[in-house]
């Protein structure tokens, strides 16, 4: 069991930061740049590995939890709380992509922009100035693009499949979450 579980982990993991590894490839070479910036590659394909592939692992398993206390806590209508409650149910994903919606905004956006400027060499300081700058365009981005994905996801992919089908999805966010990240000051 225990095997199995590190291996699985150890396949997000590996998947996200390859996945993440051509994303930004992708956005670099999008951008115009001449030679690949090996040390920005190198901080987004850390985080994506270590945050998409490692932290996602353990974090979706919580989702659906919180998907439930909060139909229980937050929703009066019983024919809706059912829904949310129901696993199968396009309620429940919907639930569960809320979820992952509130956690974008205060966990994950925050550790990208600040992680992937600090292994990018830049100071604390300007990882937070960029963070400010960027967060509101960043969320925008994130909610339109990953809250139906997400849904999707919590509907038809198996638990133990979510985090690669994300990271597979991932591929596309991270030109979009990699221009916004280097574009500089407007």
């Amino acid at each position: 069991m225990l095997r199995t579980s590190l291996r699985a982990l150890s396949v997000d993991i590996c998947t996200a930061a390859g996945l993440g590894l051509a994303g930004d490839v992708i956005c670099q070479r999008l951008e115009g740049t001449d030679a690949v910036n090996l040390r920005r590659l190198t901080a987004v394909t850390v985080y994506d590995g270590l945050y998409i592939g490692g932290v996602l692992h353990f974090l979706y398993k919580l989702y659906s939890p919180a998907t439930s206390a909060a139909a229980h806590i937050l929703v009066s209508s019983a024919p809706l709380r059912k829904r949310l409650l129901d696993k199968s149910s396009f309620s429940h994903a919907l639930g569960c992509a809320a979820v992952d919606n509130v956690h974008c905004a205060l966990i994950y956006l925050p550790t990208f922009f600040v992680g992937v400027g600090l292994l990018q060499g830049e100071s604390f300081d300007a990882t937070v100035s960029t963070l400010r700058r960027e967060w509101k365009e960043a969320y925008a981005y994130c909610t339109a693009f990953w809250v139906p994905f997400m849904s999707l996801n919590f509907l038809y992919v198996p638990a133990s499949h979510r985090v690669r089908a994300m990271a597979s999805a991932n591929l596309l966010w991270n030109v979009v979450i990699d221009f916004v990240a280097h574009r500089g000051p407007g």
